[in-house]
């Protein structure tokens, strides 16, 4: 799997080596005895504890799980800390890290010139990766939530705060990020969410609407939403799968069975082609065939083989769709697993489930707003039952505003 690019957290390596230090000291275990039961030089042992330097991705991971450390508290909250020099990103440590296990990454840099001392780094796709090199740290769906986690930009309000919603709001009109809105004299049920190129239009120019929507209303409309869909996958699980893959009837299993089957054939008629080829040179190349033959046969099988790799190619992307297709709706269905009801909404039961929000433009005529949930691995969700609604009566036009998720 891809990694995500991370929007570098700092952290304080010189409290985590202090930390090591004190748990090393409370255990009673001297600092020769550590290094060499983690294959290190005590060299290098000491530097981590009192220089703060950064260790390995290992004696990192060795360093945590051997006194039950939580890497959280040395995070940086603010961003005055992101300024000093004397700190290192713990995301170095990660990008060895995939969902299989940990992976050895090579060809990192490259230098300009041999004149030269300067690097450059590389494009990933130029970098040399070595999957499974060790077992993995955490489960699949786990990794990805954290890639997932990984990948947002968060703004930490001015109380340091996340917003549930971060990372997953977006404008339908335009696709752009949709802005949080709150303030310190401004009462909780004000805050709101606005389209972010609206609110920036006198620098970019953008035409688009504020899409404007409280707060209050969107966790409410969400939170009957969520619950609507875990109760619906827990009380029909087979007509969830069949209506979230088109391969759930038998129609549809046939024809996927044929895609395969005319795979086989086609792959079986190209080592055919590549044996006739051979043949077809040898007796060429002894005199057999004249030259106009041999260029007169293999044309023909040329074009036949073009043919058959673009076919070949096609049939394994629809075969390779649909196998996705149902490991995604499986991996949702584990994650409704995991829920036996949802009372409150959470930063991650929220991250767990949806994927993103569109937020529609408010229709004037008919005082509705539609919202588009998106759940993760599997998208919009049809239950065949009403949409949620959500009503809140709108002070300043003196009207009650409709909100549907759809």
């Amino acid at each position: 799997m891809k990694m995500a690019k991370r929007p570098v957290p700092l952290y304080d390596f010189k409290a985590f080596g202090a930390a090591i230090k004190a748990a090393r000291n409370e255990y009673g275990e001297s600092r020769k005895k550590v290094s060499d039961e983690l294959y290190i030089s005590p060299r290098y042992l000491a530097n981590i504890e009192n220089k703060g330097q950064q260790p390995s991705l290992q004696v990192f991971y060795d360093l945590v799980t051997r006194y039950h450390i939580s890497v959280d508290q040395f995070f940086f909250p603010n961003s005055n800390a992101e300024k000093s020099t004397g700190r290192r990103q713990l995301d170095a440590l990660l990008d060895g890290m995939s969902d299989k296990g940990i992976r050895i990454v090579t060809a990192k840099t490259h230098k300009v010139s041999y004149k030269s001392k300067k690097t450059r780094k590389n494009e990933e796709e130029q970098r040399y990766f070595f999957p499974n090199t060790h077992e993995p740290l955490v489960d699949e769906e786990t990794f990805e939530l954290a890639q997932k986690r990984i990948a947002t930009r968060h703004r930490p309000t001015k109380a340091a705060e996340i917003d549930i919603f971060s990372g997953l709001l977006f404008c339908a009109g335009c696709r752009h990020k949709m802005y949080y809105q709150q303030g310190v004299n401004i009462e909780p049920r004000k805050f709101s969410y606005s389209c972010g190129a609206w609110r920036n239009r006198a620098r970019t120019g953008s035409e688009c609407t504020s899409h404007y929507i409280r707060k209050n209303v969107l966790l409410d409309l969400v939170l009957e939403d969520m619950r609507r869909v875990l109760r619906y996958v827990k009380e029909h699980e087979q007509d969830f799968i069949c209506k979230a893959t088109e391969y759930g009837d038998m129609e549809a299993r046939k024809a996927l069975a044929q895609q395969q089957k005319e795979l086989f054939k086609a792959q079986a008629r190209m080592t055919e082609l590549d044996t006739l080829f051979r043949k077809l040179y040898e007796d060429n190349a002894l005199g057999r065939l004249t030259d106009e033959r041999f260029v007169f046969l293999t044309s023909g099988y040329e074009d036949e083989k073009k043919s058959l790799a673009a076919r070949i190619d096609e049939l394994q992307q629809q075969i390779a769709t649909v196998t996705e297709r149902k490991r995604d709706i499986s991996r949702f269905i584990q994650i409704v697993g995991k829920y036996s009801d949802i009372q409150e909404l959470t930063y991650e039961n929220v991250h767990e489930f949806i994927d993103r929000i569109l937020i529609h433009e408010l229709d004037r005529e008919t005082n509705t707003r539609k919202i588009e949930i998106h759940y993760s691995f599997v998208g919009q969700v049809d239950t065949e039952q009403e949409p949620t609604q959500v009503v809140n009566h709108d002070r300043r036009n003196m009207v009650d505003v409709k909100s549907i998720a759809i």
